[in-house]
């Protein structure tokens, strides 16, 4: 439950392990801080593309189905630099079926091409499930718009 947590904090380090878009490097941190049950994430990314902007989403695993809750976004400068503060209430997160202690991880995207992600606490395989959904989500979009040209 929510009330467990009086104050929560956890650093994350993103990483390119899951990154599908050619000819950057980008890094990443992120801070989870929770009081009571109000809270807030900041995230810094650098090294992206110049002027893109991203979805920030919360990974959870329920029953081997991944499911993706979108936190907000974050919008890349100039030099390929975003930073993004993103208030969170855990009563809300809950509401739309996303407690707290069930998030495992965190993935920067836009649409099929993933950024950066990074897991809470332990590395559970969620960003893997997730980003094999999107490939086969992906492939089976390009089937569908391949047949539709054919018609």
């Amino acid at each position: 439950m929510t009330n467990n947590f009086t104050y929560f904090r956890k650093y994350i380090i993103f990483k390119t392990d899951y990154q599908n878009i050619s000819n950057i490097n980008p890094k990443g941190h992120g801070k989870i801080e929770i009081k009571g049950i109000r809270g807030n994430i900041g995230i810094n990314i650098e090294n992206c593309e110049i002027e893109k902007d991203y979805i920030i989403s919360f990974l959870k695993d329920s029953n081997g189905q991944v499911m993706e809750f979108k936190l907000g976004r974050i919008i890349t400068d100039h030099k390929g630099r975003g930073r993004a503060n993103i208030p969170i209430n855990l009563k809300d997160l809950q509401s739309q079926g996303f407690s707290i202690e069930d998030i495992n991880a965190i993935l920067i995207r836009k649409d099929f091409h993933i950024l950066l992600g990074g897991y809470i606490h332990e590395d559970t395989g969620t960003i893997e499930k997730f980003v094999k959904n999107l490939t086969l989500e992906k492939k089976s979009e390009e089937i569908i718009t391949e047949y539709d040209t054919m018609e």
